[in-house]
């Protein structure tokens, strides 16, 4: 998923919270990059991880 998508994503979460609970319910939502062994990866890492792992 595309951080533009997680943040349309979050966003969405957000307005039904704000439906439920009110417009002034503080809402902090923080997304998390994909760990691997405890450690985050970025896309790019993650996409030569894909491509060392599939040449073997």
């Amino acid at each position: 998923m595309s951080l533009y998508e997680a943040h349309e994503k979050a966003t969405r979460i957000e307005k039904r919270l704000r439906e439920q609970f009110g417009e002034h319910t503080h809402i902090a939502l923080h997304l998390e990059p994909l760990k691997v062994n405890g450690c985050y990866v970025s896309p790019k890492e993650m996409n030569q991880h894909s491509r060392t792992s599939t040449q073997s």
